[in-house]
């Protein structure tokens, strides 16, 4: 690696080239089949490889320096990959102490994550997209920028009374929503709260947060669903269960 980084001249166009194709390929194979192979280092030497081929290349027009090619080379594909810009730009420097060619590092990231954004995402975004992994990212994604709050709003909205039944409850449990708006009866229009999921869930589980008559206790588990799953699950409940009152003002 040392070699081809500050070195390369000392070998050949062709050679940098089929090294260049043999560790994106064995790095694909190695990333997609989810062994752990690393990504960085191997992005680092392809990169390189084929900034100082570019570097040979080019000296048929011009004198042009192979050291500072494989850098950039290495710069723009780990950029263009990963898109972590402010880190990489402080460990190439550091990796190659080349402090004074700190300016052009960052440039070429710069260039090379803005580029590589209008084709697709970076390798860890794509890799949360296909785990299926929620994500919040720090700005709002350009095709987002011409949706409005009603199309991402949803018109069947479930709700809960203030009193509502355990059956009523599980029902809502069951469902993929995190919060439900609390409403009364008198005006199931206007809510007058919102109680999550998991506050739900204890309620549940906690039959002293019950109404219930003077002369029945009932205690029973509830399994809890996971969030990303709708599980339909039943509960050993009697009709005398299910109907009973939960205060949710309480």
């Amino acid at each position: 690696i040392k070699e081809i980084i500050f070195n390369p001249s000392r070998f050949q166009g062709t050679i940098l080239l089929k090294i260049f194709g043999i560790l994106i390929f064995l790095q694909l194979i190695a990333y997609g089949s989810s062994v752990p192979g690393g990504i960085f280092l191997p992005s680092l030497l392809a990169g390189s490889c084929l900034g100082a081929y570019l570097a040979q290349v080019m000296n048929v027009y011009g004198d042009v320096n192979p050291n500072y090619c494989a850098i950039i080379g290495a710069v723009s594909l780990l950029s263009g990959i990963q898109r972590l810009n402010i880190s990489l730009c402080v460990m190439i420097v550091e990796a190659t102490q080349q402090s004074g060619f700190l300016l052009p590092v960052i440039f070429t990231a710069v260039i090379a994550s803005y580029v590589s954004n209008c084709f697709n995402k970076g390798i860890h975004d794509t890799e949360l997209e296909l785990k299926k992994i929620p994500f919040l990212q720090t700005y709002v994604p350009t095709q987002l920028s011409t949706k409005t709050t009603e199309q991402a709003m949803n018109r069947n909205v479930q709700v809960i009374h203030l009193r509502p039944t355990v059956q009523e409850v599980i029902e809502l449990v069951r469902s993929y929503h995190n919060a439900f708006p609390v409403v009364s009866k008198e005006n199931p229009t206007i809510p007058v709260g919102l109680i999550l999921r998991s506050q739900l869930i204890t309620l549940l589980k906690k039959p002293n947060l019950m109404e219930r008559s003077r002369q029945q206790e009932f205690f029973y588990k509830i399994q809890i669903p996971d969030n990303r799953v709708k599980n339909d699950f039943e509960l050993p409940l009697t009709e005398t269960q299910k109907n009973t009152v939960i205060d949710v003002e309480s």
